[in-house]
């Protein structure tokens, strides 16, 4: 019988395990919930046409999956032409907390993931609450999802993608918020953007690098303006904007570049060919 821990485990995964078969959790209500989002998703397809280097790619989906109430995503490809793939090979993009990343590579964690094992094994998405219904876990296992859980993840979603080819990926999208819940056809949207970036990534021959600098449309013109010389008040006016959003920028480009201050921001972002002045 399916037990939790209340003193040991993630609420997410003893929420998974107290609903059981066909019954749902308390569903949250996002922002904006009560309108469609096929407006975000069909500009995001059509912006794909116009991408053609995986920084640009990364940095687009990176904005989507923030409109669907995600704080943050990863992107690895599990197996290529049927070929399992090593960690350091397989992520492509991550944008979770840096200790994170450092903490699931030294304890190897990728090998023993239950989200991220269980996902070829799905034809469709699935929250990372019901992997205890999906797979019996192993108590390194559930050390795991208590150790990634102390990061302040309260739900995610796995989403499985193929090709023709035999390739398998992975997107992982974690939520911060309590009772996190989308409806089915957001669900749907979110199976279609993944499945779609990673044929688009593949088709633009993108490498195996997990280490480029990604910032998103709106960040690279916060940063460019910084190159200039620009306060914050100063970009808000120029992209019309509020304060309150350009000290937010700035401070996630700060977090990207690994920097501190503006000078080192700019000299980081013209080195890495991310901006022009």
């Amino acid at each position: 019988m399916l037990h939790c821990n209340r003193k040991e485990e993630p609420d997410w995964y003893c929420r998974g395990l107290r609903a059981g078969p066909g019954v749902k959790a308390t569903n949250m209500v996002l922002p904006d919930d009560t309108s469609e989002f096929s407006g975000p998703l069909e500009r995001y397809l059509d912006a794909l046409g116009g991408v053609d280097d995986a920084s640009e790619l990364m940095g687009l989906f990176e904005d989507l999956h923030q409109v669907y109430g995600f704080a943050s995503c990863v992107y690895a490809i599990l197996r290529k032409e049927m070929q399992a793939m090593e960690f350091d090979k397989a992520l492509i993009f991550h944008n979770f907390p840096p200790e994170w990343l450092q903490q699931y590579s030294q304890q190897n964690y990728f090998d023993i993931d239950p989200i991220v094992n269980q996902s070829p094994l799905q034809s469709k998405p699935f929250y990372w609450s019901e992997i205890g219904k999906l797979t019996t876990l192993t108590e390194e296992q559930k050390t795991y999802i208590r150790d990634f859980s102390r990061y302040g993840y309260k739900e995610g979603l796995a989403v499985p993608v193929f090709n023709a080819k035999g390739t398998i990926a992975y997107f992982g999208l974690g939520a911060t918020l309590e009772n996190f819940r989308l409806t089915e056809g957001k669900v749907l949207e979110i199976q279609v953007a993944c499945q779609q970036t990673h044929l688009k990534y593949l088709e633009i021959g993108g490498a195996l690098q997990p280490e480029f600098i990604v910032l998103s449309p709106r960040e690279k013109q916060v940063l460019y303006w910084i190159a200039q010389g620009k306060s914050n008040s100063v970009i808000a006016g120029i992209l019309e904007i509020s304060d309150h959003t350009v000290d937010t920028l700035v401070r996630r480009c700060f977090a990207k570049l690994g920097v501190t201050n503006r000078v080192s921001a700019a000299l980081r972002g013209v080195g890495a060919g991310l901006i022009k002045t």
